[in-house]
C-alpha cells in the first residue's frame, strides 16, 4: 500500500490516513469490482466504512459524501455482492484481509486471546435469509439474529482482531472455538491463555 509508515517525522494517523488505508485494505482482498459509470469501488468501500463507523444508514452516508454515488446504486452493487451462497469465500477474504500486517511481536511469546460472539438483530421475512439467522432471547425487537464470532488479541492497548467467523444456527460453540483456533495457529500465534465473552 502506498501510505508512509510511522517514523520521528510521521507519528500522527489521521482520520484521512485511516481511510485510505483501510480502502486499499478492501480493494486488495474483497472481490468487489464496480465498473459503472456512476460508482467506483472505492466509492462503494468509503460509503461501506461511513455506514459501519458511524451507524448511519446507506442513504444518510451517501448524502454526508461529496460526489458519492445515489444510495440505491450503492446497495445494488453491496447487494450483488454480500450474498448467502457467498459467506464462505467473504468470510476467507476477510481473515485474510484482517492479517496480512500482523506485527512481530503479536507473534514473540505466547499471547492472551478472547473470543467475542456478537449479534446482529435480524428483522427481514425472506425465507432463504432466515434460514441463516440464529435464534437468542428476544432483544431489540427480535429473537432473530445474524452472528458473528471473532478472536482478537491486545497489542499495544490495541484490539488486534485476528479472525472472524459467520456462526450458522447449526454451528455449536464448541466448533466455533475450535475453528477460530486452528485459524490462528495457521497465522503462527501461540495462545497463551483463552478467555471466552458470550454476552450478546
Amino acid at each position: 500500500m502506498n501510505r508512509p509508515s510511522p517514523s520521528h517525522d510521521n507519528r500522527e494517523l489521521t482520520d484521512e490516513l485511516t481511510r485510505k488505508a483501510a480502502v486499499e485494505r478492501l480493494e486488495t482482498f474483497l472481490g468487489i469490482d464496480v465498473a459503472g459509470t456512476k460508482a467506483t469501488t472505492a466509492m462503494v468501500f468509503d460509503v461501506m466504512l461511513h455506514t459501519t463507523s458511524t451507524g448511519q444508514s446507506i442513504e444518510a452516508s451517501c448524502e454526508e459524501l461529496v460526489g458519492s454515488a445515489d444510495s440505491n446504486t450503492i446497495r445494488d452493487y453491496l447487494n450483488d455482492y454480500f450474498t448467502v451462497d457467498n459467506f464462505e469465500e467473504i468470510e476467507s477474504q476477510i481473515n485474510s484481509c484482517l492479517t496480512t500486517e500482523i506485527p512481530r511481536k503479536a507473534r514473540r511469546g505466547k499471547q492472551d486471546v478472547c473470543i467475542d460472539i456478537h449479534d446482529q438483530p435480524f428483522y427481514g421475512k425472506d425465507a432463504e435469509l432466515n434460514k441463516y439467522a440464529c435464534r437468542g432471547e428476544a432483544k431489540s425487537g427480535t429473537t432473530h439474529f445474524f452472528r458473528v464470532a471473532t478472536l482478537y488479541l491486545m497489542h499495544n492497548n490495541i484490539r488486534l482482531t485476528l479472525g472472524i467467523i459467520f456462526v450458522l444456527p447449526d454451528t455449536d460453540l464448541l466448533s466455533t472455538v475450535v475453528n477460530l483456533l486452528a485459524d490462528v495457529k495457521c497465522k503462527k500465534i501461540r495462545v497463551g491463555r483463552l478467555y471466552l465473552s458470550l454476552e450478546r
